[in-house]
């Protein structure tokens, strides 16, 4: 077969896949995913009711609470004077509770007053259960009368669902025992139902469905999806669990009509465009691309499965693949050339690169790790274990005076004491060294996993990862330097870092600041604050042309120290150069911090006004939140 009936082929059965594909995606995916945000919505819409719901539970109870907790309630249950009721039981104190049903009984559930009001007219309004006997006999109330405890919930009644809160009559100032029960609450009628669909901005409406139906206490809900609406119903239960009431929602299906009109509308458009594409490409491909571009894939194939690289295209033509050809032919010797000098000289430039940077790293871990050893060494060296030893010998031995013997025994007393502070000293010298011991494992499996893998990136929040840093430096610099974490590092919240790596450069920066104190008696101060600098992502006009900028994250490291010459701030990057001595410092510390940074993607700068004006280093990263961290892992 032809080339050119081949391209025909496939283009046309590519074309047909895409077809395929594009009416799967639509018909499985883009409608579907118009559907769940619909139903997502109405859940949302649903949940909002429920959180509406609990609010006026919560404001009943504060207002049951203060009745239950007043101290002239707690006087009427004792004296039962008919005063407090006519001072404050009225219509118009129910009214402004906003409230239809009051109830006061005593410890053994029985009433002692009771008034219910119609919110529509503002009379008074009998309820059955302010008119019976006592307190309403369900096993919730029962057991929170027992109790005293304040209880809420649902109850069905002869007017509908009552939302009711009852709390236990106290001492006004909570205390008890309980005299009795406060009950407060509001019907939940029509109007209350749509007052409460205003404030969840929903379509509320009631299906007055209370039953005995057992209900497992938890609210349950139904979706039901129509064409044009979905319906959503919610059961809530009732004090013991029957259900009291059902709320339902309708939620128009503009969602899912609006989808499908832009879904077929583009679909429409791309088979078309998609026609007029495959007509226009098979005839430009015809005429003059494809039996040039088959010679010059055959090559490249070739090409590409061998080592060598000494075979040339020399395709004679003096067009656009022509010149593909001839740059193709070049760009090989190129390689080629590049090939054998990039051989003999990148594997040990990289392995000693990076050995360097890792030995830095962890000589910069081991210090504190190697003085709290010595720490613990002199610790253990000082315990008198002679003495105690003597003491023990003569103490078995017997035959010794009662004031020989005592003295002994307060010696063992203060020697045990001693060896108690002795251990509990080690203790803390101990967890010093398995905290240096696991963060020396973390480089090293830090390092490991970098020369097989890209980059893991780890939430972490600024104001830890800065002071887990500063454990790495040995005790002796950091007792050098005042650490001053600026608020703003708080402020940026939780961001996601090659945190193993970056660590090890705020080590680094830390040591320097150390290092470049005064020392004039006083400590010098490291003061640390973070600010995030949208869009500025890209560092240099290629990254620019491959896609947005990005913001990035900046780490200000500012000390107070001796400062930085003019001339040497574009050197403190290089390898091998140091203003400090050469014995203690190897040069290479701000260098591998510079080239770890920039292999992240950001930059590490530095500001200096001059000699004994301080120094400040800038340590610009990309800044990744939880969702755009989650696809650099996978990537």
């Amino acid at each position: 077969m032809k080339l050119h009936a081949k391209v025909l082929a496939l283009l046309v059965a590519l074309f047909a896949v895409l077809a395929v594909a594009q009416f799967v995606v639509e018909q499985r995916m883009l409608l579907p995913s118009f559907s769940a945000l619909e139903r997502q919505a109405a859940h949302q819409d649903m949940d909002r009711v429920a959180l509406a719901i609990e609010r006026e539970v919560q404001t009943l109870s504060v207002i049951t609470r203060d009745w239950g907790n007043w101290v002239e309630t707690w006087d009427f249950m004792r004296t039962r004077d008919m005063k407090f009721a006519q001072s404050n039981l009225s219509l118009a104190e129910i009214a402004s509770l906003q409230i239809n049903a009051l109830g006061v009984y005593d410890t053994e559930g029985r009433i002692v007053l009771t008034l219910g009001r119609d919110g529509a007219t503002g009379l008074p309004m009998d309820i059955d259960i302010l008119i019976d006997h006592g307190v309403p006999q369900t096993r919730a109330l029962g057991a929170a009368l027992r109790r005293g405890q304040e209880t809420s919930g649902f109850l069905s009644t002869d007017r509908g669902p009552l939302l009711f809160v009852m709390a236990p009559i106290l001492d006004g100032q909570a205390r008890g025992p309980a005299r009795g029960m406060v009950l407060m609450g509001k019907l939940v009628n029509d109007a209350a139902i749509a007052s409460l669909g205003e404030r969840a901005k929903v379509r509320l409406t009631s299906v007055h469905a209370p039953g005995t139906t057992p209900f497992a206490g938890e609210e349950h809900e139904q979706l039901v999806e129509r064409d044009a609406v979905t319906e959503i119903y919610r059961d809530i239960p009732d004090i013991d669990g029957a259900r009291a009431l059902r709320l339902r929602i309708d939620v128009p299906r503009t969602i899912s009509a609006s989808g499908s009109r832009v879904v077929h509308y583009a679909s429409a458009w791309i088979a078309g465009i998609g026609a007029l594409v495959l007509v226009l490409g098979l005839w430009l491909l015809d005429r003059s691309v494809l039996d040039p571009l088959g010679r010059i894939t055959r090559h490249m194939t070739a090409m590409g499965g061998t080592d060598d690289l000494s075979a040339r295209l020399s395709l004679q033509r003096q067009d656009e693949l022509g010149d593909l050809a001839r740059e193709f032919d070049h760009m090989v010797a190129r390689l080629a050339d590049a090939q054998r000098r990039l051989l003999d000289r990148s594997y040990e430039a990289g392995v000693a690169q990076n050995a360097s940077g890792v030995l830095h790293n962890l000589g910069n871990a081991m210090t504190p790790l190697c003085v709290n050893i010595s720490a613990l060494q002199d610790l253990l060296r000082n315990v008198p274990t002679a003495d105690i030893e003597t003491a023990l010998r003569e103490l078995e031995q017997g035959g010794i005076e009662d004031e020989r013997r005592a003295a002994l025994l307060e010696f063992l007393r203060l020697a045990c004491r001693e060896l108690l502070n002795c251990v509990q000293a080690a203790q803390q010298r101990l967890d010093s060294v398995a905290h240096g011991s696991a963060l020396i494992q973390s480089v090293v499996a830090a390092q490991r996993s970098e020369s097989r893998a890209t980059t893991l990136l780890e939430p972490v929040q600024l104001p830890a990862f800065i002071a887990d840093s500063a454990t790495l430096v040995a005790a002796e610099l950091r007792e050098r330097l005042v650490l001053l974490m600026d608020t703003s590092l708080a402020a940026v919240g939780e961001v996601w870092l090659a945190r193993t790596a970056l660590q090890q450069v705020v080590q680094n920066l830390i040591v320097n600041a150390a290092e470049a104190a005064r020392g004039n008696g006083s400590r010098g101060t490291l003061r640390i604050s973070a600010s995030i600098i949208a869009g500025t992502g890209h560092t240099d006009a290629a990254a620019n042309a491959a896609g947005p900028a990005r913001d990035m994250l900046e780490l200000r490291f500012s000390d107070d120290g001796v400062g930085i010459a003019a001339d040497h701030l574009g050197l403190v990057f290089g390898r091998g150069f140091s203003t400090k001595p050469g014995a203690t410092n190897s040069g290479i510390g701000l260098h591998w911090c510079a080239n770890t940074t920039l292999a992240l993607g950001g930059h590490l700068a530095v500001e200096s006004a001059g000699p004994q004006c301080g120094a400040t280093f800038l340590l610009m990263l990309p800044l990744q939140r939880a969702a755009a961290s989650e696809l650099s892992q996978v990537a």
